[in-house]
Parts: C-alpha cells; structure tokens; sequence
C-alpha cells in the first residue's frame, strides 16, 4: 500500500465533533423556538377569551339603550371597567363616534378601523400579534338590539408585560442553551480525543510490527470494541512471533545439519 492510500481523508475527532454540534446546534434551536412559540400561543388564547367575553358584555349592555347616543353610551361605559385597556371606542350604525375611553376622538367623527367595520356587518373580529416589545390586541363586536346592529364596540391592548416575560424566557432559554452547548462539546472533544488516541497508539503498534518488531504489545483499557481489537492485536503480534522463532530455530538446526556432513567430506 502506497503512502496516497493510506493518507487519512477524514478525522474521526473532526467527524464526531461536527456530528455531535450539528445536533446540538439543532436541539438548541428547538430549545430556543418552541418554548416561545408555545409560550405566545398561550398569551394569544388568553387575549381572545379574555377580551371577547369583556366586549361581549359591553356589547349586552349597551343593546339595552333604546338608541345609542353620547350620553347614554357613556352612562353606560362608567358602569364598565375599561380601564385595562388601551382603548374603547363605542360607534353607532354609521360608524360615527360616540364614545373614545382616550378622549382622542372628536364626537360623531367616522371610525374607519378595518375591525370596528367589519364589526358593524354583524361580526365578532379579534385579532393579535407580537411585535417583540409588546402584545397588539384588536377586538369588536357588533351591539344588536332586536336582531338589528346598531353599532359597533371596539378594544385595542398594547401589552408590554407579557411580552417582557416573554423576551426574559428567550434571554434565559439562551444562556442555558449556551452553557450547556459549551459544556457538551467539551465533553464530545475529550471523549473524541480519548478516543482517537487509543487508535493512534493502535496505528503506531501495527507500524512497529510491520517494520519486525513481533514482541511489541498494547495495553488494553476499557472493555469495548478498540479495546477488543488491542487484544486480537495483541494475539496476532504472538503469533507472528511465535512463527518467527519457528522460522529461526528451524533455519539454525538446517544450517547445523548441513555444515556437518560438509566438514565429514572435507575430512
């Protein structure tokens, strides 16, 4: 075998180790991805229960009201907590202002909110997303009195505290996937180092043999396959050693048995 077929193409340490950081590279990006997923999926939910059922009962309350108007809406509205939201806006049919919990909006001006009207044909629309700082909320529900709607009720949320535990889960989720990554390639790299050193040192015996050097043995250690491999080595080298001194002491008695029947003839 010349020395370019047994020139070594590809490491076992260096196929072991980018095997094993492939997998945790992946497991960390799971690690990092579910979690919040799960975890937003989970605030989402609870958005929509939470503020359906609120606006809902704005909704019930204020299809009492013989007609709306400003001052019968916010009657009404003093009667509702709406302080945990960001807004509240109550419309009637037309869309016209008739109630803003920010006392932004101008009286009987038009809402133009996708949400608010969509709501005013008769559906219940919410809609949330994560920007990364905060929760955007959006919800409306139509108010309908005798099977008719005559207006519309309309709820915003910008919630910044669950999307700030949201933002620490991802910080900790990271540092743990850090650490722990770091540690077991450590690990990965002192095995594999262990590993490869005990096939070198195997490597190195079979030269040794080759160039005729049968009495060199390995010491085993540990109880797998390189260790099993050291001992059938091991084996092998008594044996080529064994047939070697066969070999010897064969050679020497022919040669005794031929020099004696020479030295007879030359007497």
């Amino acid at each position: 075998m010349d020395k370019d077929k047994r020139k070594i193409k590809y490491s076992v340490r260096l196929t072991f180790v980018t095997i094993f950081f492939l997998f945790i590279a992946l497991s960390i990006s799971l690690l990092n991805t579910y979690p919040t997923i799960s975890s937003r999926d989970i605030v989402f939910a609870n958005k929509r229960e939470t503020m359906l059922s609120q606006i809902s009962v704005m909704s019930s309350s204020l299809s009492g009201l013989e007609r709306l108007s400003v001052e019968g809406v916010g009657q009404v509205m003093e009667l509702v907590d709406v302080y945990e939201f960001d807004r509240v806006i109550v419309t009637d049919a037309f869309s016209k202002l008739l109630y803003d919990s920010t006392g932004s909006g101008e009286s009987h001006s038009r809402v133009l909110f996708a949400e608010a009207l969509d709501a005013l044909e008769g559906n219940v629309v919410f809609g949330s997303n994560y920007d990364g700082d905060a929760f955007i909320s959006r919800a409306a529900c139509p108010i309908v009195s005798y099977g008719k709607v005559i207006g519309c009720v309309y709820l915003s949320q910008n919630d910044t505290q669950q999307a700030q535990l949201i933002n620490q889960i991802q910080v900790r989720l990271r540092n743990i996937s850090i650490i722990g990554g770091v540690f077991a390639l450590a690990v990965i790299i002192l095995f594999t180092n262990a590993l490869t050193r005990r096939i070198r040192d195997l490597a190195g015996a079979v030269r040794r043999v080759r160039e005729g050097g049968y009495g060199y043995r390995i010491r085993p250690e540990g109880r797998d396959e390189v260790t099993e491999l050291a001992e059938e080595f091991n084996d092998m080298s008594q044996h080529l050693q064994d047939t070697d001194e066969l070999r010897r002491r064969f050679v020497s008695d022919a040669s005794h048995e031929l020099r004696t029947p020479l030295a007879s003839i030359r007497l």
